[in-house]
């Protein structure tokens, strides 16, 4: 893919002036500035990818669904600084002149294509996923992993569609990619077709979902902002409880408890006299007349006493009731708060994230657009718009540091990043994996949250 301009830019340039059969005669000489500088920006690029994939692979903090496809994206930055960056090394030090055959420049042309089409496809569909977990929450919160694989999978279905179509050109004809000892893709309609679906469609996918992705952000900022000051100056908590009133109550209960068990006992004995008198009464009416006189009198006392004693016992009840249901507002009021609270760090943590997501494509646009803009050009005016062969190469490696900025992108923005990129420094790399506490860690920004629950908690309805 990063052939496909300056292919065909550098026959032009050089088949009528300098070169014999084909070759520079200026290949002999070694481009020392490439030898010096490409080899360091392979190396870092080789050892930056390495780690992230380490460091997801051993974290158990870093499994969430984001990171599943940065797993995906750093995997094939890493195959580009392993594969395709030492064989441009190779091209740019014998400055453009290539010594082997048309297989092996068949695989160089198409892993070119294939990976670094990967890596801006999963840039793509990274910044689409996170569009879309945002603003529809309840589609997206139950991600399991067999569908993250489907995706990742259709990422490389994608690739290969848009790199397959060179592999078919140059079996057909092996000028399409080899001509005058140069490797690159010399069709004009391929190089149209490539740049279209690798960088202009994921380009506008990137740059839309972004900005709907900043929007939808901002306007929940504002309703989450609101609602917390409605709580506040609307709804906020009372600070005092009606301690003496409720006291009262609970000394009125244990008094009227008393004074029940106290008309129970003596209604009891009271039944008991009566038995007694009437068992043993022989004759004795007089006598039993004026007991029958004080059990009633007695009777009609303990009547007015069970009275009150109820109607305490009722009053009791409403305070209790009153007191749980004010208990009970505390609680939810509270609940709510904390909800509020919880909602506000995910959103700010939204924003963190949405930044590094900001960074990762305002580099794609810095490395890609110069080279594929070169690549419209050269597409559709041809010979005619041709450029200095430096230039091709400076937009060429320009394309290649992308694939090596995104880990140092991870590394600056992400403090979980930089904790995994130490154990692995220090040779811990399974040490997440050991040590369950890991799991626990507060102290983290995440790229990309793998569920956006604070939808689900009704703090924005």
């Amino acid at each position: 893919m990063s052939q496909w301009t300056f292919s065909a830019v550098r026959v032009h340039l050089t088949t009528g002036g300098g070169r014999a059969g084909g070759v520079s005669a200026s290949a002999h000489t070694p481009n020392v500035l490439a030898l010096l500088l490409l080899p360091i920006l392979c190396l870092v690029g080789l050892i930056g990818n390495a780690m992230v994939c380490i460091a997801i692979a051993t974290d158990r903090r870093l499994h969430n669904v984001t990171n599943y496809f940065l797993f995906s994206l750093a995997l094939a930055d890493l195959l580009v600084c392993l594969l395709v960056m030492p064989l441009s090394i190779i091209v740019e030090v014998k400055h453009g002149v290539w010594t082997w055959n048309v297989s092996m420049c068949l695989l160089y042309v198409y892993a070119d294509v294939f990976l670094c089409s990967a890596s801006i496809v999963h840039m793509s569909v990274i910044s689409l996923d996170r569009y879309l977990g945002i603003s529809q929450p309840l589609r997206t919160r139950n991600k399991s992993k067999t569908m993250i694989i489907v995706k990742i999978c259709l990422v490389w279905i994608i690739t290969l569609i848009i790199s397959c179509p060179i592999a078919v050109l140059a079996s057909y004809d092996h000028t399409n990619i080899l001509q005058n000892n140069s490797c690159m893709i010399f069709s004009r309609h391929y190089i149209i077709y490539g740049s279209t679906l690798t960088f202009l469609i994921p380009f506008c996918v990137m740059f839309v979902t972004y900005l709907r992705t900043t929007t939808l952000l901002n306007k929940q900022a504002s309703i989450l902002s609101q609602k917390a000051n409605d709580k506040l100056n609307g709804n906020g908590l009372r600070r005092t409880m009606p301690h003496r009133k409720l006291g009262h109550v609970r000394t009125n209960s244990t008094s009227t408890a008393a004074t029940f068990t106290s008309s129970s006992q003596k209604s009891s004995t009271l039944n008991g006299a009566k038995s007694s008198a009437v068992t043993y009464s022989n004759g004795y009416h007089n006598s039993l007349v004026d007991m029958d006189a004080q059990t009633r009198a007695l009777s009609t006392a303990d009547n007015l006493l069970l009275h009150k004693s109820l109607a305490k016992r009722s009053t009791i009840n409403r305070w209790k009731s009153r007191t749980s249901s004010y208990l009970t507002n505390i609680a939810q009021r509270v609940g709510r708060r904390n909800s509020l609270q919880t909602a506000s760090q995910e959103l700010a943590n939204e924003h963190k994230a949405t930044r590094v997501l900001a960074v990762v494509f305002i580099c794609f646009f810095i490395c890609w657009t110069p080279f594929f803009v070169a690549n419209f050009i050269v597409g559709f005016c041809g010979a005619l718009c041709s450029m200095p062969p430096w230039l091709g190469s400076v937009f060429l490696w320009l394309g290649y540091i992308s694939s090596t900025v995104n880990p140092i992108i991870y590394t600056v923005f992400n403090k979980r990043f930089r904790q995994a990129f130490v154990r692995i420094l220090r040779c811990q790399c399974f040490h997440a994996l050991r040590d369950p506490s890991s799991l626990y860690s507060r102290n983290f920004t995440t790229i990309v949250p793998d569920t956006f629950n604070w939808h689900s908690k009704n703090i924005l309805k």
